[in-house]
């Protein structure tokens, strides 16, 4: 609430305001430690821990789809060791292709668009590269 007088603002969570109970707290998030070099390292594990705490948009349903073709997603839990020399290859090509993309439109963005812009690169090109038949 707002007036000139010596009223001002006030705070409350949208429950309080409907008169209705508060909703459950959200479930606490037991987030990796991350830098650089670990995502690096362990890149499908961190895409498997994000994708379930990331909705798809209707943009993304195609690659989710691939990425769940190899394991990787929402329940499941991508194990590189359990992939065949071949489907190896093509993953490793795939995050080479997305890093080089990454390089190539890097001083067109801005550093939170770069990171993005990295990420989906080497997301789409991985999951592109592979066809689990």
């Amino acid at each position: 609430m707002w007036s000139r007088s010596s009223r001002c603002y006030k705070v409350q969570p949208l429950s309080a305001f409907l008169k209705q109970p508060p909703p459950p707290p959200a479930p606490a998030i037991d987030f990796p430690k991350a830098n650089a070099e670990l995502v690096k390292q362990n890149f499908f594990s961190y895409i498997d821990f994000a994708l379930p705490v990331c909705p798809a948009g209707p943009e993304e349903v195609a690659i989710r789809a691939k990425l769940a073709s190899i394991g990787i997603g929402p329940g499941k839990t991508f194990e590189m060791k359990d992939l065949s020399l071949e489907h190896k290859a093509a993953v490793l090509l795939g995050m080479k292709q997305g890093r080089r993309k990454d390089r190539e439109v890097s001083h067109h963005r801005t550093k939170e668009h770069q990171r993005l812009e990295g990420w989906l690169a080497l997301l789409v090109t991985a999951a592109s590269t592979v066809v689990i038949g």
